[in-house]
């Protein structure tokens, strides 16, 4: 597809000219609750025009405790960066801006991750709806979330 395809007519719109899969690694840069190192980070991407998908999968080792309402973490390292767009009093806003997750133990949700950008390249998440007793330590986060790239 050097030159691209079209799907639905052969007009500009319908044009796909931008396909991307490949893989990226998340870093997570502040920690709240999760005191053990970060021991497996992985992800994969999917970007067609300007929307991309991400997924990933986070694991922390030797972090005590147990996973509870309110921990949180940023994640960064995105392969493309997330479209600003104007806020209100100077705010600034990021489009398609929800990040979705889930803690698991298991092979059981034990609880959700919730998230927004809070930077072209930063996404805050935390942790909500939690089951009780699942360790904070090697326990597989996965997340999931599209946005539209820059």
């Amino acid at each position: 597809l050097s030159g691209g395809a079209y799907l639905g007519g052969t007009g500009a719109a319908n044009k796909l000219d931008d396909y991307e899969i490949g893989t990226w690694t998340p870093a997570v840069n502040t920690l709240n609750g999760f005191s053990g190192a970060l021991t497996a980070a992985a992800g994969t991407y999917t970007k067609i025009g300007n929307v991309v998908t991400l997924a990933a999968r986070i694991v922390f080792g030797n972090a005590s405790g147990a996973i509870t309402d309110g921990d949180s973490f940023t994640i960064t390292g995105f392969p493309f960066s997330v479209v600003q767009i104007a806020g209100g009093a100077g705010v600034a806003l990021f489009d398609n801006s929800v990040v979705k997750g889930i803690a698991s133990q298991g092979g059981v949700r034990r609880a959700q991750i919730d998230g927004v950008f809070s930077a072209v390249t930063t996404a805050n998440v935390v942790v909500t709806n939690t089951s009780s007793g699942t360790n904070r330590n090697s326990t597989p986060i996965g997340i999931n979330f599209s946005y539209r790239a820059v």
